[in-house]
């Protein structure tokens, strides 16, 4: 029926311009009237769905739970600029048409709930303005993350230029701040230098409802502190900030406003704006709240805390990070003591000490006042690519309990002082270790040995100084001295990159594995589990002899089979 719908007012032909006018002003009159119908009845029909029946309050949820996971989702992606890779957790604007572009009672839900508006990315200047019209009063998250300098009328000088004002005129309002302003890439380094100072100038307004600040400093390299350094009394108007994350960018080390603080993290700083340990421990007396404290570097082997300075107690502290050298890491653990809550404490430490042994009697006094502080006993233990191990309050269940990692990392390998902290720490209890270092010293093997309680081994390399250590005590040599036989709880040995083809005195290593485990056998001390992960030279020689002595051989397959016909090449290291 309405396909062949038809109106007589404009049938026929029109002869005259003036007609043909009057007809055209007729039919858009009467377009523009049906569409007005049309999208009454979109509207009506829409009314009639579910989502549309839902409360707005339901529904503007729903909206803010799309919007986080478009925020959620956008995080980590990287992005080409410049010659490098960037990585964007700014927010993100891809929801909006999902949200206010569907149809007019979703736009009308949308523009009345504030906070779906309140996430606001200055890469965007197009869209920044307006929304922080339609955020209205809530609190702003705001995040910077273009070039802090352009042309005029650029978006990049459009994004600085909103940001300045939001900043002079929002302050007040903003929750969440990020700076990451990125280098300039054409050679205006002074100007965008001169900017992002002017833009850490504005903090010093009162921050009322700041809770988290966020800046990465483009200039970490210069040393040039007055560029990118905090204002003095900012701390004063940010009474409810929690979480402080800074890299390449300072603070005054005397503020005593930041006792809301649960988060501090400060990285990456020019070395005339590190901090002494005793402007750390000032800093840090003024914390009680701390749960998360990253510090990047400090003065270099200065600053000692004075013998009067009381001890710290964080007591909600969970997580420490730490990279600096070994005696101011040491003098701040003199005066801080780490909370029974902690989760992980992770040390990047660098030795800045005359002579080997100095920093053995520090990381000796290092490892006691861990072992002290921390609850629990080291259950697990790991020797790749410096020193972790786990604290635990249960052995029994070590999987199903909170445990605590600690992470002492050095250059080179080996590092001086490793032996003194492995001696220094108590490790009866440890069942579980793992070595993957050539250079491991054999003091440290032998600590390792005379563990009563160490049930399972993991080791790379090294094949036939474990061998000797494993034969210890099992020899049968008249009149030979009685010794004591080592790794006495081992029932898992899993040995990886070993080459069994390996030759030592006329004895290649799949012998020499299989005689040693057949002694231990004999002697009491049987091996229930032996894995072998990316080992070469293996043939079923070598597993038949080694399926002798041990309950279980595993093999991962992997690794260069053993020709029979081939002699095995010595093993000129021994």
């Amino acid at each position: 029926m309405h396909d062949t719908f038809t109106d007589p007012t404009i049938e026929g032909t029109f002869s005259t311009t003036a007609l043909r006018d009057t007809a055209g002003a007729y039919i858009r009159e009467q377009v523009k009237a049906h569409k007005s119908i049309i999208r009454y009845y979109h509207q009506r029909l829409n009314a009639l769905s579910f989502t549309c029946r839902l409360p707005p309050e339901i529904l503007a949820t729903i909206f803010g739970q799309l919007v986080e996971s478009a925020h959620a989702h956008y995080a980590g992606r990287r992005k080409y600029h410049y010659g490098e890779y960037l990585t964007q957790t700014a927010p993100n604007i891809t929801w909006i048409p999902q949200v206010s572009h569907v149809c007019s009672h979703w736009r009308e839900v949308a523009l009345s709930a504030p906070y779906l508006w309140s996430s606001i990315a200055m890469d965007h200047p197009s869209w920044a303005t307006e929304m922080i019209q339609r955020s209205k009063a809530v609190p702003l998250r705001i995040s910077y993350r273009g070039i802090l300098y352009g042309k005029h009328g650029s978006k990049v000088e459009s994004s600085y230029t909103i940001l300045e004002t939001v900043l002079c005129s929002q302050l007040a309002r903003i929750k969440t701040l990020t700076l990451e302003p990125q280098l300039v890439a054409f050679g205006e380094n002074t100007m965008a230098m001169g900017r992002f100072a002017k833009l850490l100038s504005m903090l010093k307004q009162p921050a009322p409802m700041l809770e988290r600040l966020e800046i990465k400093s483009p200039l970490a390299i210069v040393n040039m502190p007055e560029s990118n350094s905090l204002p003095d009394g900012m701390a004063a108007g940010c009474q409810r900030l929690a979480h402080l994350d800074l890299d390449g960018c300072s603070v005054a080390w005397e503020v005593s406003a930041f006792r809301h603080l649960k988060v501090l993290s400060i990285t990456s700083l020019p070395i005339n704006s590190r901090p002494s340990v005793a402007q750390l421990v000032a800093l840090l007396s003024q914390t009680p709240l701390l749960e998360s404290l990253s510090i990047g570097n400090m003065q270099t082997s200065c600053g000692t805390v004075p013998l009067q300075a009381s001890t710290i107690i964080l007591d909600r502290l969970e997580y420490l990070s730490y990279s600096g050298d070994l005696p101011s890491c040491t003098s701040l653990f003199d005066r801080l003591t780490v909370s029974r809550r902690a989760r992980e404490i992770l040390l990047h430490l660098t030795p800045e000490t005359p002579n080997d042994s100095s920093t053995a009697s520090l990381m000796k006094s290092l490892a006691q006042k861990l072992d002290h502080d921390i609850a629990g006993t080291v259950s697990k233990l790991e020797l790749v690519g410096g020193i972790r191990y786990w604290k635990s309050n249960d052995l029994q269940m070590p999987e199903e309990i909170p445990t605590v990692l600690i992470a002492i990392f050095f250059p080179g390998d080996p590092f001086p002082g490793r032996v003194a902290f492995l001696q220094s720490l108590s490790l009866d209890q440890l069942q579980y270790l793992e070595i993957d270092s050539p250079n491991i010293e054999d003091d440290a093997l032998l600590i390792f040995s005379d563990l009563p309680n160490l049930k399972s081994l993991q080791i790379t390399s090294l094949e036939f100084r474990l061998l000797r250590i494993l034969g210890r005590g099992m020899g049968t040599k008249r009149n030979a001295p009685v010794l004591r036989p080592s790794f006495t709880a081992l029932k898992n040995l899993t040995i990886v990159n070993w080459a069994m083809d390996l030759t030592q005195r006329g004895k290649d290593v799949g012998i020499s594995l299989a005689t040693c485990f057949r002694a231990r056998k004999k002697a009491g001390f049987c091996l229930g589990l032996l894995e072998l992960d990316d080992c070469t030279a293996v043939d079923e020689e070598d597993l038949a002899r080694l399926r002798n002595c041990i309950k279980k051989v595993d093999w991962d397959g992997i690794g260069e089979v053993k020709d029979s016909d081939d002699e095995a090449y010595e093993y000129e290291a021994w």
